[in-house]
């Protein structure tokens, strides 16, 4: 058993050998690699940095590997091209400096080095003698040369959108074998080609960059057939600016897919990508503008990464065709395989028709089967038939909408009665859904199916019947919504559609008679500020079925919300839409308008919410000039600096004579005097702070290099203070007024005493409760950074995107949800007009409880005469919170109105509302003092106290 085992891994060894290094059996010996590879080939994802970045740095190598695995890069840093021969590790120097920059190089089986450089010249470089001979003819820039078996040199002219070739064996003028001379992308058109590759058969491939697809001339024709990429008739993979492209021994592609990041491979079950899953980047698996590419002898793939300067190794795994082979060995000649499964039918006019390309050709009749496996392992499945076949094979299921989701081999050709063959590895307790269509449109017959392998196969037929269709039209005009789509100043019309399935399914959403729409869907919500929240990853195509263009597929469930959103393709274009939705069955449409109310600062996909309220900050924003000193500022900004300076001497001076009056013992026999005394501090404080909120804000506008850390800190403290000891000072005022009411209704039962103690209690407790009323403020009060920002243009020499940051605003943001933004709101009328309640019925108390009094001494006159009376000589009481009520009133005004106002238009009468909103923090002397003889006349005994003081210290 064991001599057994041996002798099977030596055969098996002999064979994978073959595979490891083997060349192609052609009729004219080439001089590059095309390796013979398995259908489960693969390589390690992590590749070895050939050789050191410094040697290749500005627009990166030139590589080839020729059929000795000897290796030749070229690098326009040093003007040098480097040789390795195989387990050589010093290379062979062939330098020039007078070289320009090198484009391509070729290696012909004799070893001469053909050099393509920007400046339209081609050179051969013989080794032999180290001499250079210039090749005629051809004036553009070849990107990349190629020679082919016949000795004929090609080059990918750009300038001329075409390929030429001419002879190196004679004098014949260069010819154009591919391209018209003009940019298209007809199929005899070619928009700046690049990597070209001549096949044994002289059939010229080519990488139309800008047409995203490789394009195959056939020997002598004009017009060529789309082999992978955009426009291709079959089934293919989609590139994004090919740059290169080879082909191995079995004729499969290899294409530098140059900005996915990838390189792109074909084979017996289709197309599929070999790296480039993450992403561009710098890790060992990764690229960023990989461009050409090599095989060497053993199948290893030696890459050109351009941006990060190096060329990378990607190791053939030896291992990956050890399965294979194992298969192919135990099922040679004398071992056949049996047919596990056979299934026949005919496809007729009653089957289901869908379109199996990626472009709106005829219908195609189509039979779905269910495959079953009962053991892990590769099985052949093949069909014959009296009509041209074409097979899908789908890994858990088949989407007829978009016919390249989950699909893992697919093949059909003309004219074979072996209409399509894959060899694939089917795993235990996998759903595998085979799908039989025809190559032609249109197109009916029998056929069978048979699935050889080492076990049972059972196969079942699904139902593929035709799809529900349900339908919403409507147009888009200037009255509809608008959003910034591209997140910059362009406005795009739009409607928003909720839509709900009742079947877990994919489903097919397609538009007619509108060329300019398009769709997007979203999970849940969609924020027209930030288009590119809550969006789902839809499936872009442009097939046909049942009538109908299919432009997007997704996979929807029954028990969520999406928002279905449609746009235009311009900019405020007006036009009619009508959306059709296939699937399993019908689905709900109904179009929502967003009407909230939210108010949000920044641009478009950077936004914030703001809630209600303006604050100095939006009124003074938009009318500082940056980086500019204040003698240069705009009156504005002046007249309020000198008023600001003003305001807060005035305060100053105020607070100053209160704090002399009430700190005399006299006025404290009663607690309205602790009141009062506290009233003057919290007057004195709101007016400084509300100096430094002004200076603040004008200074961090002004000059924006101050520490972020100093504005968020400002941001977040100095409105909570001010608002603080603005309500204190306010609510003070009130605690003055009720005492006032409550010694007048006590009379003579008034305690004094207790009047001062329970004064004490209110001055310590009010502001705990204020700030618990206000704290929130702080927390929810951020700092709101927006850049604004362009991207750069396409730039051949640079092609990742990068966005130039040309400006950036900060905004000091408060954003409360529904319920805060009530509780705020509600807040702020109990600390405005609390304190105004409070002092009218403590006035009104003290009126009527005099006139009252008064009435019962003095029985002679009326009730209404004393009331009258008392009224006359106490209306100060009434009038003096009026007005402090009315000089508050636009504060609570520019509290309430949306933080989205637009104030440039009225910004005198902002600020000038602001301003006044404060006047009562330097009105406390005029008030409470000049009108009491009593506290005048303590004012005047403290003031020429400090005096007399003063001059015996002189």
């Amino acid at each position: 058993m064991v001599v057994i085992s041996v002798f099977l891994l030596l055969v098996i060894s002999g064979i994978s050998g073959n595979y490891l290094r083997s060349e192609v059996f052609v009729a004219f010996r080439v001089s590059f690699n095309q390796p013979k590879l398995c259908p489960t080939v693969q390589w390690n994802r992590t590749a070895t940095t050939f050789m050191n970045r410094i040697v290749v740095q500005n627009n990166g190598p030139q590589i080839f590997i020729d059929t000795n695995n000897t290796i030749y890069v070229a690098t326009d840093a040093k003007k040098q091209i480097l040789i390795w021969h195989e387990n050589s590790t010093d290379p062979i120097i062939i330098e020039e400096e007078k070289w320009p920059v090198i484009s391509s190089i070729f290696v012909s089986n004799k070893g001469d080095i053909y050099i393509s450089f920007d400046s339209s010249k081609i050179i051969k470089w013989a080794q032999s003698n180290n001499n250079s001979v210039d090749i005629p003819d051809f004036e553009d820039n070849c990107v990349y040369i190629f020679i082919d078996v016949n000795n004929y040199l090609y080059c990918s002219a750009i300038r001329s959108h075409t390929v030429m070739k001419r002879s190196l064996d004679d004098e014949k003028m260069a010819m154009v074998v591919a391209g018209t001379g003009n940019q298209g992308s007809g199929p005899g058109n070619l928009f700046v080609p690049r990597g070209i590759f001549v096949d044994t058969n002289l059939d010229l491939y080519v990488a139309d960059h800008f047409n995203h697809r490789i394009q195959r001339f056939s020997f002598r024709e004009k017009n060529a057939k789309t082999v992978a990429g955009a426009s291709s008739s079959d089934i293919t993979i989609p590139l994004n600016y090919p740059e290169s492209i080879l082909l191995d021994a079995d004729k499969y592609l290899f294409i530098v897919d140059r900005d996915n990041h990838d390189i792109v491979a074909s084979g017996p079950n289709g197309f599929r990508r070999l790296f480039g899953r993450d992403g561009y980047g710098e890790e060992s698996h990764q690229f960023i503008w990989s461009t050409i590419f090599s095989f060497d002898v053993y199948g290893n793939i030696f890459v050109v990464d351009r941006m990060n300067y190096r060329p990378q190794k990607f190791h053939k795994q030896k291992d990956s065709c050890l399965d294979f082979q194992m298969f192919l060995f135990f099922h040679l000649d004398d071992v056949p395989l049996l047919p596990q499964a056979l299934y026949s039918s005919i496809l007729t006019e009653n089957h289901a028709m869908y379109s199996r390309t990626l472009f709106p050709h005829p219908r195609y009749h189509l039979e779905v089967i269910k495959v079953f496996v009962n053991k892990t392992d590769f099985y052949i499945l093949t069909a014959t038939s009296s009509v041209d076949l074409y097979g899908h094979l789908y890994k858990h299921h088949f989407d007829r909408y978009n016919p390249t989701h989950n699909l893992i081999a697919w093949h059909g050709q003309c004219c074979n009665q072996d209409q399509f063959r894959f060899t694939v590895e089917l795993v235990v307790n996998t759903t595998y859904i085979l799908v039989v269509t025809t190559y032609n449109p249109n197109v009916t017959g029998p056929f069978s199916v048979t699935i050889l392998g080492s076990n049972k196969v059972r196969l079942e037929c699904i139902n593929a019947s035709s799809a529900a269709r349900s339908s919403y039209s409507s147009e888009l005009t200037n009255a509809s919504q608008q959003y910034h789509k591209d997140c910059d100043q362009n406005a795009f019309f739009y409607e928003t559609l909720r839509l709900t399935v009742p079947t877990d399914a994919f489903y097919g959403l397609s538009f007619r008679n509108s060329p300019f729409i398009q769709l997007y869907v979203y999970k849940s919500h969609f924020d027209p500020l930030n288009p590119h929240d809550n969006s789902i990853s839809i499936n872009q195509l442009n097939c046909t079925t049942d009538n109908a263009k299919i432009k997007r597929t997704i996979h929807l469930q029954p028990n969520s919300v999406y928002i279905l959103l449609v746009t235009t393709l311009y900019p405020t274009q007006e036009t009619q839409f009508s959306i059709d939705i296939y699937g399993p069955t019908n689905v709900t449409l109904e179009r929502i308008v967003d009407n909230s109310t939210y108010c949000y600062v920044g641009g478009s996909c950077n936004t914030q919410v703001k809630s209600i309220g303006l604050t100095l900050d939006d009124i003074l924003r938009l009318q500082v000039n940056r980086n500019v000193t204040i003698q240069d500022q705009p009156l504005l900004i002046k007249v309020t600096a000198a008023l600001s300076v003003i305001m807060f001497v005035a305060g100053v001076i105020n607070s100053a004579c209160s704090i002399l009056t009430f700190q005399n013992v006299k006025s404290q026999t009663v607690g309205c005097g602790l009141y009062l005394l506290a009233s003057s501090v919290t007057s004195l404080v709101t007016i400084i702070l509300f100096t430094v909120k002004f200076w603040f804000v004008v200074v961090t506008q002004m000059d924006l290099s101050v520490r972020l850390s100093v504005v968020e800190g400002g941001c977040k403290s100095i409105e909570t203070l001010l608002k603080l000891f603005f309500y204190w000072d306010a609510w003070l005022n009130a605690c003055v007024a009720v005492e006032r009411g409550m010694s007048v209704y006590k009379g003579v039962s008034f305690d004094k005493e207790k009047s001062k103690r329970f004064a004490r209690w209110s001055i310590f407790i009010l502001p705990i409760v204020i700030v618990g009323t206000v704290i929130h403020e702080s927390i929810y009060r951020k700092m709101f950074k927006h850049e604004v920002k362009q991207r750069k243009p396409y730039s051949e020499n640079y092609n990742i995107d990068e966005d130039i940051e040309i400006g950036t605003s900060t905004w000091c943001v408060t954003s409360y949800s529904q319920w805060l933004q009530g509780y705020n709101t509600g807040i702020l009328f109990i600390h405005l007009l609390g304190p105004f309640i409070a002092n009218i019925l403590s006035s009104l108390v003290i009126i009527i409880r005099s006139a009252r009094r008064r009435a019962e001494a003095q029985k002679q006159r009326s009730y209404k005469d004393h009331l009258r009376e008392q009224w006359n000589e106490q209306k100060q009481l009434v009038i003096s919170p009026i007005i402090l009520v009315v000089l508050s009133t636009p504060r609570l005004i520019i509290s309430l109105l949306s933080g989205c106002a637009d104030v440039s238009s009225h910004t005198w009468l902002y600020i000038c509302g602001y301003f006044v909103s404060f006047t009562p923090s330097i009105l406390i002397f005029v008030v409470f003092v000049l009108p009491s003889n009593s506290y005048r006349k303590t004012f005047k005994e403290s003031f020429f106290q400090i005096c007399q003081r003063r001059r015996r210290r002189l």
